[in-house]
Order: C-alpha cells, then sequence, then structure tokens
C-alpha cells in the first residue's frame, strides 16, 4: 500500500494496495497474493487548529483477479486519527517560556526574566495555535482487513 495521510490526501482520491494473502475457493486461486486492489479516500480531514486531531477513512473499491479481469467492491471502511499533540503543545510552549525568561533576564534582571516569561510563552502558545496537528497518516505496508459491504459474484473460467 502507498502512504496516505491528511496531509496530502483529499476526498475521493485514489491508492493502490496489493493483497498479502491469496483469495482462494478449494484449488481455484480467485486473486494471487500481490493482486492490486484501489482504494478510495472517503474522509480527510486535517484537524483544527485548536481542536480536533485529523482523521482518515478509506475503503476499497475494485481488485484485479488471476484471470485478468477486475471487479467492483464495497467493502467496510478503515480509519485512523492522528497521535493527540497535547504533550508536544505542552512543550512548545513550556520551551517558548523558558526561552523567553533567558531573553528577559538578559534585557533587564528579575523583572525582565518575569516580562520574558510572559512574553516567551504567549508567543509560543500563539505559535502552537496557529498551527495544525500531526497529520493522521496510514503507513505504506499496513496490513489492513476489510469485510465485503455487498456481495462480489465471481465466475470460474
Amino acid at each position: 500500500m502507498t502512504e496516505v495521510t491528511t496531509k496530502t490526501a483529499k476526498e475521493g482520491d485514489t491508492f493502490r494496495a496489493y493483497l498479502t494473502a491469496p483469495i482462494v475457493d478449494g484449488d481455484w486461486t480467485v486473486a494471487p497474493e500481490g493482486a492490486e486492489v484501489v482504494g478510495v479516500v472517503q474522509e480527510a480531514d486535517p484537524g483544527g487548529r485548536v481542536k480536533g486531531r485529523a482523521s482518515l477513512t478509506v475503503s476499497l473499491q475494485s481488485l484485479a483477479l488471476a484471470d485478468g479481469s477486475v471487479v467492483p467492491l464495497r467493502t467496510s471502511s478503515y480509519g485512523v486519527e492522528a497521535e493527540s499533540g497535547v504533550k508536544k503543545d505542552a512543550a512548545r510552549i513550556g520551551i517558548g517560556t523558558a526561552a523567553g525568561a533567558g531573553v528577559g533576564a538578559i534585557v533587564g534582571g528579575k523583572k525582565g526574566a518575569a516580562v520574558g516569561a510572559a512574553v516567551g510563552g504567549g508567543g509560543a502558545a500563539g505559535a502552537t495555535l496557529a498551527t495544525r496537528g500531526d497529520p493522521a497518516v496510514i503507513k505504506a505496508g499496513t496490513t489492513i482487513t476489510f469485510r465485503l459491504r455487498e456481495p462480489v459474484t465471481i465466475t470460474k473460467k
């Protein structure tokens, strides 16, 4: 599977994936291991600037069979959500405050340090709130199991 991320993916975008195991019926190989599957991005929400994590939802739309034909699919969806950025945001704000206090102490002693801490923390908080959190990502090579939502009829040739 190619990587799919909310940094670049939009609703309706397609991606390529490959079967990690064959689909067989007795001695008949319906689709071999490595057969191409085409998926579609159902939802790619980059998340909010202050609240809300990025989220990504995908499903499958077709499968290449062993005989070379391609069948349409309707599958369950698979979704991921970005990691929480709370600890990282708190660290950014803390680092900004410490750096601001250092600058303030150089400029004006103790009183300057208090002003510098307020300015440093405020600047880091502003920068953190002005940026989006981490993207939601389905990494290349991730193994995902989908279930058919509608039956597929395949005739052995």
